[in-house]
């Protein structure tokens, strides 16, 4: 069961608006810059080289490394709508935006099609569209601050006076 997702079909007038709505309003969904999920030309290539990179700079001056990693395999499955909206508010996003989304995901419902049969309708309490253009948006915002909350741990390291991981006072 857990490896089958629903998939929203997204209309081509959803997207029309959901970009608009990114160009008019992009400035409230920035993120950190050590964040390379679910953003614009950076992806899981760009961390593993970070990652290589300071491995070997660490191993190379005689020390060791120890790594934690985050599974976000399913991350668009699993967003908390009122955390999510509790995180925009925090932002200052428009309450008028905040509304609209409350209203739209509360209104996504799936059903399972087997041949020609379809299952009652369930109400998806959690998570983001698939294929959205604004949900690998919302993700980058909903697990930033686990990225801030890590920057201003103290845990990681700096390499040529770039914060990679931690150490850093906030």
């Amino acid at each position: 069961m857990d490896n089958y997702r629903a998939i929203t079909i997204s209309p081509v007038l959803s997207k029309i608006f959901q970009n608009c709505f990114l160009s008019r309003f992009g400035s409230y969904f920035v993120t950190s810059d050590l964040q390379c999920g679910f953003k614009y030309k950076v992806g899981s290539n760009d961390a593993l080289s970070v990652l290589c990179n300071t491995v070997e700079y660490v191993t190379s001056n005689c020390s060791t490394v120890s790594i934690a990693s985050l599974d976000m395999a399913k991350a668009f499955d699993n967003v908390n709508h009122y955390a999510l909206f509790l995180k925009l508010m925090k932002r200052q996003v428009p309450v008028c935006f905040i509304r609209l989304l409350a209203d739209w995901y509360g209104k996504v419902f799936a059903c399972v099609k087997w041949g020609h049969c379809l299952s009652k309708l369930v109400q998806l309490r959690t998570g983001v569209c698939q294929g959205g253009i604004l949900s690998p948006v919302l993700v980058a915002v909903y697990v930033n601050d686990i990225i801030t909350n890590l920057k201003c741990s103290g845990y990681g390291c700096q390499v040529a006076s770039k914060y990679i991981g931690g150490n850093n006072v906030c």
